[in-house]
């Protein structure tokens, strides 16, 4: 669980990061916030991060997965070796 919600916060600081970056270069160019230009760059940038998030999320859980049969089966692996020694 925890690298989803890792994977979900570096999404989230990237979209912020993005908007942030359009409100200081509309600053610079126009001498103000053009907010149509940061919501036209808000929707563009969101899509691909919205992918990423996706494809973050099922490698995570993927891992997570595996990191879950690992522990099983040494744990299966110790009863294994527990009992042997009886």
């Amino acid at each position: 669980m925890n690298a989803k919600r890792h994977a979900i916060e570096i999404a989230v600081a990237i979209f912020i990061w993005i908007n942030v970056l359009t409100v200081l270069l509309s600053t610079y160019q126009y001498g103000y916030v053009d907010w149509a230009v940061v919501g036209r760059m808000g929707l563009l940038a969101f899509p691909p991060l919205a992918v990423a998030a996706v494809f973050a999320l099922r490698a995570a859980h993927q891992m997570a997965k595996g990191a879950n049969r690992g522990a099983a089966s040494e744990l299966g692996n110790a009863h294994r070796t527990a009992a042997a020694g009886r």
